[in-house]
């Protein structure tokens, strides 16, 4: 686990406050020194540090990800490393995740899912068109800003992106990904491309729209449900929902990747027509 860097420098940044932890890397509030400005201060852990091909590839992934400009998502402004700390330095945020708000309300209604899943496709297809796919869509990587001079959704944390044509585990065996919205291809290793995050991207609607997991269970339990379970229709868990939400469901998460829809766009098309 990272010491607290609470009041240090790294690097060019200095310190402020912990924003928060996940699986690979904590964020902090910090202020560019030579820019002057506050930013998001993404630190990787030292045990993804140590490692030196990881922390290559962390770096090269992090620089393609900085090259992405599109409204809807989060600005990389800075990737490097400091003693032996890598670092990405990104656009400071004001709102809550996605995660927070089904979090408060439980489940959202279909227009204002697609209200998110519009934007979030716009930035996915930008993305794959360049070759870099997300492979981490959760409801913690969509942004909801409250800036009311900027873009209301913005995609995250594609700091763990990766080029299309490259397998789903880090050269030390860790499976990068979030399990209940992992596509089967990205657990087993295997090639990832833009229909994985199509996959990703219909098992966000689903926790969203019923309100619960596709699959749950231990994480172990979660991982067997994506290569060989089958969900509950998301119209069994809320009879609310029109009743082509199923299809559509079920082609966004086929297992076989060649049988789901070719864009994230595509995928949300289909939902707005159902609406």
């Amino acid at each position: 686990m990272l010491r607290s860097l609470i009041n240090q420098r790294l690097g060019r940044y200095y310190i402020k406050e912990l924003l928060g932890r996940g699986g690979m890397a904590a964020v902090y509030r910090a202020v560019d020194t030579v820019l002057q400005r506050d930013v998001a201060l993404k630190v990787l852990y030292p045990q993804f540090s140590d490692d030196a091909a990881l922390l290559e590839r962390f770096t090269r992934e992090a620089v393609t990800a900085a090259a992405l400009e599109h409204p809807h998502i989060v600005p990389v402004y800075d990737v490097g490393e400091h003693e032996g700390m890598a670092y990405i330095a990104m656009k400071l945020l004001t709102g809550r995740t996605l995660q927070d708000r089904l979090q408060e309300a439980g489940t959202l209604g279909l227009d204002e899912l697609l209200e998110v899943l519009e934007p979030v496709a716009s930035a996915l297809d930008y993305a794959h068109e360049r070759g870099v796919v997300h492979r981490d869509i959760k409801p913690g990587n969509i942004f909801l800003s409250d800036d009311p001079d900027g873009p209301r959704v913005l995609l995250t944390d594609f700091g763990i992106a990766k080029q299309l044509d490259t397998p789903g585990l880090t050269t030390t065996g860790a499976l990068i990904g979030t399990p209940d919205y992992m596509p089967p291809e990205q657990i087993a290793g295997q090639t990832v491309g833009p229909q994985s995050d199509v996959y990703a991207l219909g098992m966000l609607a689903y926790r969203a729209l019923t309100g619960q997991r596709a699959f749950a269970g231990s994480t172990q339990d979660v991982l067997l449900g994506h290569l060989y379970g089958q969900p509950v229709p998301p119209s069994q868990r809320n009879p609310a929902l029109p009743a082509g939400v199923d299809a559509v469901f079920s082609q966004a998460t086929a297992r076989d990747p060649a049988a789901r829809y070719p864009r994230a766009s595509a995928f949300v098309a289909a939902l707005r027509q159902v609406a």
